[in-house]
């Protein structure tokens, strides 16, 4: 299974630029605003697309930052929201929520030793 935040493969993206990186995850955590309880709220409508969109929203935003495994679930989600795959869409929300309070709290451990 991937990382939760792998850092070093961020890095190799930003060109080890350890000010822009930690600008990346600075605006991953304030400048974008995520609420599960709306994504929860989409998924209950009869057109999953506007979910599926909420959830590409932070896939973009976890893969930049080396958030690999919300990365993962987002897009196993997504497809799931887009009819594309075959999946329990509550079960892989969990695991979206799950992630994705991972990656902060791993952002926030980074955040204090940088």
């Amino acid at each position: 299974m991937a990382e939760i935040l792998n850092v070093t493969s961020a890095m190799e993206m930003v060109d080890n630029d350890d000010e822009l990186y930690l600008s990346l995850l600075d605006s991953f955590v304030n400048g974008i605003e995520y609420d599960i309880n709306h994504l929860r709220e989409l998924e209950k409508q009869a057109d999953l697309i506007p979910a599926a969109k909420y959830v590409h929203l932070l896939k973009g935003a976890s893969l930049q930052i080396g958030a690999e495994r919300l990365g993962e679930v987002a897009m196993k989600l997504e497809n799931t929201l887009r009819g594309k795959e075959k999946g329990d869409i509550s079960s892989l929300t969990d695991s979206f929520i799950t992630a994705y309070n991972a990656t902060l709290n791993a952002i926030s451990e980074y955040q204090k030793h940088s």
